[in-house]
């Protein structure tokens, strides 16, 4: 097997590592990391494949600071524990990262879908625009399934701007079919960027 070296590692560490350099570029460098990780969850997408666990800590970097996604795929059995990234047992084979996971799976991860992937992908985009933040900041992990039923979801993180916040809200819409397609997403992310000769990837920021 062969397998491709991403030598900055998982993604959530490399944001942690920016918080105290944090520049104008470090903000385009975002915008490109997430724009990565939407094309690789709408090739997924394509193959009709769910990824289940997607966070910032599932994300790898090249060298390049390109995104590869990983950690989807069958899980072994694991025994009922917490821990610090907020994974709960709902019985003896399934852990549930209940941060990251849509409303209609915190019971089972059976009902899991692309549509649930996309509520963890607002989820990782928090987590990007935070710096590596653990999302809902002073919530304990048993208390979320009752604060996102009532309607409560997360503020814009500080390096996020009203159109990324807006990608966050559409994919925590309560209604999963409701909720955008990751073509969607991929779509209009693209349109903020302009590909020039070089292929290099400039963001039209707002104005």
């Amino acid at each position: 097997m062969v397998l491709e070296y991403c030598e900055k590692g998982q993604l959530r560490d490399w944001l942690l590592q920016q918080k105290n350099a944090s520049t104008v570029d470090t903000v385009e460098l975002l915008f490109r990391i997430v724009y990565g990780i939407a094309k690789g969850m709408r090739y997924l997408e394509t193959k009709k494949l769910v990824h289940r666990r997607l966070a910032a800590r599932n994300v790898l970097l090249t060298g390049e600071l390109e995104p590869k996604i990983y950690g989807f795929g069958p899980e072994p059995p694991q025994q009922q524990r917490n821990d610090s990234d907020g994974d709960v047992t709902s019985d003896e084979k399934e852990r549930i990262p209940v941060k990251w996971t849509a409303p209609e799976c915190l019971m089972s991860m059976k009902n899991a879908s692309t549509k649930s992937d996309v509520w963890s992908f607002g989820i990782v985009l928090w987590e990007v625009f935070s710096l590596g933040e653990t999302p809902y900041p002073g919530i304990r992990s048993r208390d979320v399934q009752t604060h996102v039923k009532n309607g409560h979801r997360m503020t814009k993180p500080e390096f996020a701007n009203e159109f990324y916040h807006g990608i966050m809200r559409s994919c925590w819409n309560s209604k999963p079919k409701q909720r955008p397609s990751f073509k969607d997403i991929s779509t209009d992310i693209g349109k903020t960027f302009n590909n020039a000769p070089s292929d290099e990837f400039y963001y039209y920021s707002e104005k």
